[in-house]
């Protein structure tokens, strides 16, 4: 898997965001990138909304620790950067009326490189970009995810 390559060559001076749909995906990215790159390099943010005293939803944030990897969602990027940033682009993601939004707030945290990482047909989003400004690759597989 690309992301796990080039995550299992970080350092701790790192800074790794991969950010995901859901907290279901990340829980899956998170134990498959702990047993391959050891609990001390990724850590997870779990978001769970309560409920306040006056009926607002008010996001809870389960920030494990800093390290140089960190899984999240996109609604929690909101506000963060990361030297490297890997946006994984799934299917319900695109269809979701939101999506473009929470796929802006993802590819606008990264300070040095992002990655796009998407299954089968290019989304439609990223048809109109210039081929010249990015690359592309057929090799990434899926973990099944």
């Amino acid at each position: 898997m690309f992301a796990l390559d080039r995550c299992a060559k970080a350092t701790i001076d790192d800074d790794i965001g991969v950010i995901l749909r859901s907290n279901k995906k990340i829980h899956g990215w998170h134990e498959v990138f702990k047993k391959h790159l050891g609990d001390q390099m990724v850590s997870a943010r779990y978001s769970y909304d309560e409920i306040s005293p006056f009926g607002t939803r008010v996001p809870h944030y389960d920030y494990l620790r800093e390290t140089p990897v960190k899984i999240l969602r996109y609604e929690d990027a909101k506000g963060q950067q990361f030297r490297d940033v890997f946006v994984i682009a799934d299917d319900v993601l695109m269809q979701d009326p939101n999506g473009m939004a929470c796929f802006y707030v993802g590819v606008t945290r990264a300070e040095r490189l992002l990655y796009v990482l998407y299954q089968g047909k290019k989304p439609a989003f990223l048809v109109d970009v210039d081929p010249d400004v990015y690359e592309t690759s057929d090799t990434i597989a899926n973990i099944g995810f």
